[in-house]
């Protein structure tokens, strides 16, 4: 029993603390055409340090992240567009991503 109590107190403290997600908007320049200019953007993205999620609308041309802000911001993630042909704006935020298929989640 009182391995038991060690075990679940161990495995308590090695669970991480909730992480506080934001979600950020950007208008994309060049215009994003295809869904090979969608995944070029999500696949970079998804390996910035912080990023939880994806959205990128073809039809809006926003690209949505959900970030943990402990580990990014907005201006970090901004700048990573550039590194891949993209000039990212930051918009009002938007409500979460409702189309699975165009949606990277960690």
């Amino acid at each position: 029993m009182k391995k038991a109590i060690l075990s679940i107190a161990a495995l308590c403290a090695l669970l991480p603390v909730a992480a506080e997600n934001t979600d950020a908007t950007f208008k994309i320049e060049p215009e994003m055409v295809c869904k090979n200019c969608v995944a070029k953007i999500k696949n970079h993205l998804r390996f910035e340090k912080g990023v939880k999620a994806v959205h990128a609308d073809l039809k809006d041309q926003t690209v949505t992240i959900t970030y943990d802000d402990k580990k990014t911001d907005a201006e970090t993630l901004a700048a990573a567009f550039t590194q891949i042909g993209y000039n990212a704006t930051p918009t009002p935020q938007t409500t979460a991503p409702t189309n699975p298929n165009n949606t990277y989640q960690q």
